[in-house]
């Protein structure tokens, strides 16, 4: 929660990590995959307790990184490795 929305709720706290939220209790698990070059992706560890950043390099530009995770089949390989981990 970056607090650049008039939505933005106010109890998310603005700096993290001193203040994370607490993980929905409906999520059993969360794994989060983020590309830098994703201008719409960003970590959660710092934001929220219990979820799991994973790094995911593209390869491909701003412009085309947000949707370029489904697009490699080593998106899937790694996804599956790690849902496999529990």
């Amino acid at each position: 929660e970056m607090k650049l929305y008039l939505a933005s709720r106010p109890e998310i706290p603005p700096d993290a990590p001193e203040g994370r939220i607490q993980r929905p209790s409906s999520v059993a698990s969360w794994i989060n995959v983020f590309d830098t070059n994703d201008v719409l992706s960003y970590r959660l560890e710092p934001v929220v307790d219990d979820v799991h950043d994973l790094h995911y390099d593209t390869g491909f530009s701003s412009l085309s990184a947000h949707g370029g995770y489904f697009m490699r089949p080593s998106f899937y390989e790694r996804l599956a490795a790690r849902l496999s981990k529990g």
